[in-house]
């Protein structure tokens, strides 16, 4: 691993990091009818200027003495998003026992 600020890592033009910028967004609702109860919930996540881990450089021709680098570098922006649909209908069995 190199710094940010190393000369290995200025060599290879790696910039120095940036915070990660996320923004999030989500919503839910929740339905109840008798034994009948049903949840839905979304979500979406933005993240800007994620901070990744490279994969290794040979970095022999820089002439700094070191083999190979690895850098954290500002290389992607990334969303997820999803949907959870939760759906429950509360039955009592024959012994009294709700399932």
């Amino acid at each position: 691993m190199a710094a940010n600020d190393s000369q290995v890592t200025k060599g290879f033009g790696i910039q120095p990091l940036k915070q990660e910028e996320p923004l999030h967004a989500s919503v839910g609702i929740a339905f109840k009818e008798g034994p009948f109860t049903a949840t839905i919930d979304g979500y979406c996540i933005d993240i800007t200027d994620r901070v990744v881990i490279s994969g290794f450089f040979d970095s022999v021709f820089l002439n700094l003495g070191v083999d190979g680098a690895q850098f954290f570098a500002n290389a992607a922006d990334t969303r997820s998003s999803g949907l959870d649909v939760v759906l429950s209908y509360r039955k009592a069995l024959d012994n009294g026992h709700s399932l």
